[in-house]
C-alpha cells in the first residue's frame, strides 16, 4: 500500500527537503543516510547496492521480522518519478522474493506512479515525507 502525501506541485519548488539533502551528495552517502533512517525504524540493513545508476538493482537491502525488503533511492534527486521506475522495482522485489520495496525521491511521484503503487507492495517516500523518514 502506497503512502500518499497530498500537496500542490508548486510546493515541490519550495520544499526544504532538497536543501536538507544537497544535490551534490554522493549516492553512497545518500544510501548511508537512508540506511540509518531505516535502522532507526527497526530494520536491519543487509547491504548497499553500489551498482550503476541505470542498472535495475536495489540500492539497499533490509530485513525486518524475518522479511526482506528492497530500497531504491537512485532516483532520489529526480524531479518526477514515474511508473517505469516503479515497474522495475516491483519486478526486482518479485524476483528476489522480497516482502516489499521502498522508492525514495526528494522530488515527487507522478499520479500514475501513485496509482500503480496502490496495487503493489511498494511504499513511496517523496519530498514532503522525507523529513519524517530521515528523522529531520
Amino acid at each position: 500500500m502506497a503512502v500518499r502525501q497530498d500537496w500542490v506541485e508548486e510546493a515541490l519548488e519550495a520544499a526544504a527537503v532538497p536543501a536538507m539533502v544537497p544535490a551534490d551528495l554522493h549516492s553512497r552517502a545518500v544510501e548511508r543516510l537512508i540506511g540509518d533512517a531505516f535502522r532507526r525504524r527497526g530494520y536491519v540493513v543487509t547491504g548497499f547496492g553500489g551498482t550503476r545508476p541505470d542498472a535495475v538493482a536495489a540500492d539497499i537491502g533490509l530485513l525486518r521480522d524475518g522479511k526482506r525488503f528492497l530500497v531504491q533511492s537512485r532516483h532520489w534527486h529526480k524531479r518526477r518519478v514515474g511508473v517505469p521506475e516503479l515497474i522495475a522495482l516491483s519486478r526486482l522485489v518479485a524476483a528476489h522474493g522480497a516482502a516489499g520495496g521502498f522508492a525514495i525521491t526528494t522530488g515527487s511521484f507522478s499520479d500514475e506512479a501513485w496509482d500503480f503503487a496502490e496495487h503493489t507492495s511498494l511504499i513511496l517516500y517523496e519530498g514532503s515525507s522525507l523529513p519524517w523518514l530521515l528523522g529531520l
